[in-house]
């Protein structure tokens, strides 16, 4: 009896564990012992619910941080998310991209990988951008939990599609650029034809960009 208890405890201390693991910060889950003590507004709005639609030439963005010790270190870890959701969200846009692209011009994917070239993609334009992600609005919630007070923080950024399209378009061109070189220097037929339908890939992306302008 005691063996099949002690089990039973290391399994479900090893599914807490596990649900505890993740990547990103979303909204932390309530529970009946998570107590609302106060908030910056009297009711959350809806813009911390769901990613706001891009309008007015601005790509919006929405950071979450956890529950954290206090005001100012939430709002800063809202800003850090909001920046990883800006990589993530970027790399998905290049990623359709890319697949499109891999079936238009007929691309190996150890060319162009779709998932992984565009998850680096997002991640180095992201870096180009970041200081020029603003926060908008800011919501926070004052919570009591078991562990104690937590500050949950809420940030709604934005940043002009313009200066992204800008941002690709020059380094499409330079990768253009580069691929067209390679594709000279290539012997190799099949690898020359494949390397100058990369280029043709991004002189289709520096042409569109991510957004429509």
């Amino acid at each position: 009896m005691r063996k099949w208890l002690a089990v039973t405890m290391m399994i479900a201390l090893a599914c807490a564990l596990m649900a505890g693991c993740g990547g990103t910060a979303k909204t932390p889950e309530d529970t009946p012992l998570d107590e609302l003590i106060k908030a910056s507004e009297k009711e959350r709005p809806a813009w911390t619910l769901e990613k706001p639609e891009n309008k007015g030439g601005y790509m919006y963005i929405v950071g979450i941080s956890m529950d954290m010790s206090n005001e100012q270190l939430g709002r800063r870890r809202a800003m850090q998310n909001a920046r990883t959701e800006m990589s993530d969200y970027l790399g998905t846009l290049v990623k359709a991209k890319f697949e499109q692209a891999n079936v238009d011009f007929g691309l190996a994917s150890d060319v162009v990988d779709p998932t992984t070239s565009a998850r680096e993609y997002g991640k180095q334009m992201s870096a180009n951008f970041i200081s020029q992600l603003e926060g908008t609005k800011f919501y926070w919630e004052q919570r009591k939990k078991l562990t104690g007070i937590g500050y949950r923080y809420f940030a709604l950024c934005r940043i002009p599609e313009k200066m992204i399209n800008d941002g690709v378009r020059e380094d499409a061109a330079k990768r253009l650029q580069d691929a067209q070189r390679r594709a000279k220097e290539q012997s190799d037929r099949v690898a020359k034809e494949q390397l100058e339908k990369v280029g043709t890939m991004w002189a289709q992306l520096e042409q569109q960009g991510l957004f429509k302008d």
